[in-house]
């Protein structure tokens, strides 16, 4: 009882760490990273040039994924892609605001699912983007 009467004081102090830079920390943990923790990346490899580059590459892959999912959950008007993407952006949001706690394993299952979405919202965004070759043939 003391420790939850303690935790609500702190957070009631700390109103803007609590619900906005900590949720922030946890979604950045959660997408910013490279998902290459084998112990071959981490430890033996780590820093050859080889390694570096595809460390870089799964990073900004990793982030386009989140980044485009999240678009195309606020772009798609179907129920296919609500299907496909919101259960992943609900357990996301519980991870961000509930658990505050990431691990890989715990994301690892929504990254095709998201990977999906972000092809979907790649095809729209570039479906709405008038083609500049259809507009020189008219």
């Amino acid at each position: 009882v003391q420790v939850r009467k303690l935790k609500s004081q702190y957070v009631l102090d700390n109103l803007l760490r609590a619900y906005i830079i900590v949720p922030f920390e946890v979604l950045k943990e959660a997408s910013v990273h490279s998902n290459l923790s084998l112990y071959i990346f981490q430890k033996p490899l780590r820093g050859k040039f080889l390694v570096e580059v595809l460390r870089w590459l799964s990073l900004i892959t990793h982030v386009l994924i989140f980044s485009l999912a999240a678009i195309g959950l606020a772009i798609f008007r179907d129920k296919w892609s609500y299907s496909l993407l919101l259960p992943g952006m609900i357990f996301l949001l519980y991870l961000i605001f509930l658990q505050r706690g990431i691990e890989e394993r715990y994301m690892l299952p929504f990254l095709v699912p998201f990977l999906l979405g972000a092809i979907s919202t790649i095809r729209v965004l570039r479906l709405s983007i008038p083609n500049s070759s259809e507009k020189s043939v008219q």
